[in-house]
């Protein structure tokens, strides 16, 4: 009986390591990469820039942020979507806290979620149809006055690549 106990202790603390070593490979497979810069108009003369990166892809929309652990203020993911409608989200496998902000095909703010619970599977979706989002760490659309109507510019750094 003590060898089987044993054996089940060994197995368990076995399976907890490769299960932590997973976890940090995937910590570090899924790292921050500039695709380009968006602006958000706040007035008439200012305006707030974030770094993005870029969901593109059906792949890529569906992971997102998932998997990351953290990320800089200054950064934010950008989706972009085939068709404008209403758009949802979830957190599950995602780490950080996000607001989501939701973006029409005439780059007008239309809806924005806020203070995301991490790793929450509960759908999250805009109030009108959108053609982007935006994933930003959660409480700066309060703490920027980032709000419903505001506009957006932004570049694709990758369209320049050869």
């Amino acid at each position: 009986m003590k060898s089987l106990l044993t054996f089940f202790v060994i197995l368990f603390t076995l399976t907890s390591c490769k299960a932590k070593i997973q976890d940090e490979d995937k910590k570090e497979e899924f790292l921050f990469t500039k695709h380009g810069e968006l602006s958000i108009v706040t007035s008439q003369r200012d305006s707030l820039s974030f770094d993005i990166e870029i969901a593109d892809t059906p792949e890529k929309n569906a992971l997102g942020l998932m998997y990351r652990y953290s990320m800089q203020e200054k950064q934010a993911m950008f989706f972009l979507f085939d068709y404008e409608r209403t758009q949802a989200f979830w957190m599950k496998n995602t780490y950080i806290p996000l607001d989501i902000i939701f973006i029409d095909s005439n780059l007008k703010i239309v809806s924005i979620v806020e203070n995301c619970e991490p790793l929450n599977e509960e759908s999250l979706s805009s109030q009108l149809p959108a053609l982007y989002a935006l994933e930003i760490n959660a409480g700066l659309c309060r703490q920027l006055k980032i709000e419903v109507g505001q506009t957006i510019t932004y570049k694709d750094f990758r369209d320049n690549i050869n």
